[in-house]
């Protein structure tokens, strides 16, 4: 009996051997047999594309016909766009089959948002929304740039650097709503890649799927940055100078910087307040660093330092002239006027409060409105995305707190970390309206989304080549 256990060991050890010499054949890279939950992923991905065509002729219709400024030539711009981006889409997943399809989500969603903006803008609200205001002036502009004449008012930032903006589009599209509206989408589209891009170099092993499909499928990313309007250009903007800084961070490289700078300019030239958010939260964690050791990192940070301080004081003081506000005991009177600006029926909260008490309220920033402060549908649905987005967060919690321990060592991080809760801070003492709340934070949460996603999922295979394959090339 013994001599037949022994034997039996022997051939269950030989047998491991054997099946461990076994070279395994290497599939195509992106082919692989993907974990459970990234196949989860992909199904959902697929369902949202498909509900979204079939509901294509509500919202096709929609942004054809909401509005009373549409031409004939909408028929072959809008196709025109679309085509052309979804040229983009196949070039730039060329190598990458699964982001292919996350993107083509995205594009169908931004598309279908758009047609679901224009008909919250003139069927629900008769055009009283910015829109409205950039499209008028935008007109006005773009028969001046074809006329030759290219003076513009002084102090052109903000509102007006936005109307110019619109102006440009329709000096090539026409004065006609329906191909801007989308050209625009499109802007922010190309910024939520570029968002998802950022992500994949600052963390490469995370969970690349999750993030593209929130990257992609937010509503409220999709929602509020599909028309014309200053959201649009700040999140591109932004997503420009993140991901500027995800590849400054990920190795030194002249054009790094360019991207960042370029990124930098055109956030101040919409919205300066939220540069000079930026440039804090990229100074911090630059200067307290424990990643670039040496002389040469040294001496690399002590040259860049006061460059850098530089133009965080010069987007400062941008900021001051923006708001009005010369002095920071003036913080909270600036923030109570603002407040009051924002107040609107229906959607106004904390009005009462002060802006301290406000300010208090900054970690529920992302998931607000509450049930018991929804007024109408629009806040209904930000309502229930804000809980979904809550028990998200909870449970990658732990994600989180790796990411406040280690933001000396991830510069990248650190700048995310200070840079949501500034945003927050300011933000929720500023304003008291959910309309413009769930509008403006868009150009925060995907920064926000990035600090919950950064953590590498836990594989259960044990074989190395398995892992590589699992962790297949999606940037």
């Amino acid at each position: 009996m013994c001599h037949d256990a022994a034997t039996a060991s022997n051939f269950a050890v030989k047998q491991t051997q054997a099946a461990n010499s076994v070279v395994l054949p290497r599939p195509p890279l992106h082919f692989v047999a993907a974990p459970i939950s990234d196949r989860k992923i992909l199904q959902i991905s697929n369902l949202i594309t498909v509900l979204a065509l079939i509901a294509s002729p509500l919202w096709v219709t929609q942004l054809f016909f909401s509005s009373d400024h549409g031409a004939l030539t909408d028929f072959i711009l809008v196709p025109v766009i679309v085509l052309v981006n979804l040229g983009m889409v196949l070039w730039v997943t060329s190598r990458d089959r699964a982001l292919r399809q996350f993107m083509i989500m995205g594009l169908v969603l931004k598309i279908a948002a758009a047609g679901a903006f224009l008909w919250v803008v003139y069927g629900w609200y008769g055009g009283a929304a910015d829109v409205s205001y950039y499209y008028a002036h935008g007109v006005q502009y773009a028969q001046m740039f074809r006329e030759g004449s290219f003076t513009l008012p002084e102090g052109a930032l903000g509102t007006t650097m936005t109307s110019v903006i619109t102006a440009l589009f329709m000096a090539v599209l026409g004065d006609s709503l329906a191909p801007s509206a989308l050209a625009f989408a499109m802007l922010a589209y190309w910024g939520q890649y570029l968002m998802y891009r950022s992500f994949c170099i600052a963390y490469p092993r995370s969970h690349r799927m999750l993030a593209a499909l929130l990257i992609f499928g937010l509503p409220s990313l999709q929602f509020w940055s599909a028309s014309l309007g200053k959201d649009v250009l700040c999140l591109f903007f932004i997503a420009v100078t993140l991901y500027g800084l995800a590849l400054v961070h990920h190795r030194l490289a002249p054009s790094a910087y360019i991207l960042a700078g370029v990124g930098f300019v055109g956030v101040a030239l919409i919205r300066p307040h939220v540069a000079a958010l930026i440039a804090i939260s990229a100074v911090v964690p630059y200067v307290a660093s424990r990643s670039r050791t040496g002389i040469s990192g040294f001496a690399l940070r002590l040259a860049s330092i006061p460059l850098v301080l530089a133009g965080t004081y010069y987007l400062y003081s941008a900021t001051k002239n923006f708001v009005e506000m010369s002095d920071l005991s003036q913080a909270e009177v600036v923030m109570e006027r603002v407040g009051r600006s924002n107040e609107g029926q229906g959607s106004t909260f904390g009005s009462e409060s002060s802006p301290l008490a406000r300010m208090a309220t900054a970690p529920f920033l992302p998931f607000r409105p509450f049930p018991w402060e929804v007024h109408n549908l629009l806040s209904g649905a930000a309502c229930a995305e804000g809980l979904a987005l809550l028990i998200f967060c909870w449970r990658k919690r732990r994600t989180l707190y790796r990411r406040l321990h280690e933001w000396r060592s991830d510069g990248f991080s650190g700048l995310l970390l200070i840079y949501v809760v500034a945003f927050s801070v300011v933000f929720s003492g500023a304003m008291t309206n959910f309309g413009l709340l769930a509008r403006e934070r868009c150009m925060m949460l995907p920064a926000f989304l990035m600090l919950f996603l950064s953590h590498a999922p836990a594989f259960k295979r044990t074989d190395p080549r398995l892992r590589s394959l699992s962790f297949a090339r999606m940037s």
